[in-house]
């Protein structure tokens, strides 16, 4: 049915039918100011990750004020899924404040992993989309990471880091 669509077509039908649910979902706009917060959020986490000339390397990262991660996260914790092993975990907020002090553990590296691919200055790794409801703010980077942040008491916190990029052997 939809063979001869291009890439324009099919996004507009995508757009119209979130739009259908009460949603919107932009690419390469401004976050409106009542989900800024969860933007901001995101940017301080990748202030705290040192350049590397040999890639990726955990120890670099994550050297965040852990009482500010704290106050950002979801009062149930955070839920962390990676496409590469096919495992969803989810942390209550002592085992993820053990996690952050201890600077190692899965909650930990999600982080640690996604503060490095959302801090490269190239659009392939941290440009941004989103999808908002009145429920919260859904952002998605290039680099294969979509982070849910749900309104608690009008505050978005974040409740759930998703990494979706599936990597070679």
């Amino acid at each position: 049915m939809f063979s001869n669509w291009g890439p324009g077509k099919s996004t507009a039908v995508v757009v119209l039918l979130l739009l259908g649910f009460g949603l919107a979902a932009l690419a390469d706009q401004p976050i409106p100011e009542r989900y800024a917060k969860a933007k901001e959020f995101m940017d301080y986490l990748k202030t705290t990750c040192e350049p590397s000339s040999a890639g990726y390397d955990q120890s670099k990262c994550g050297k965040w004020d852990i009482e500010k991660v704290m106050s950002n996260i979801s009062k149930n914790g955070l839920v962390v899924y990676d496409v590469n092993t096919h495992k969803t975990l989810k942390f209550n907020l002592k085992k993820l404040r053990k996690q952050l002090a201890a600077r190692t553990g899965e909650a930990f590296g999600a982080l640690a992993h996604f503060s490095y691919i959302y801090g490269q200055p190239y659009p392939q790794y941290s440009n941004i989309s989103y999808v908002t409801s009145d429920t919260g703010i859904v952002i998605s980077i290039t680099g294969g990471y979509k982070l849910t942040f749900p309104f608690e008491q009008d505050v978005l916190k974040l409740a759930k880091i998703e990494y979706l990029q599936e990597e070679g052997d």
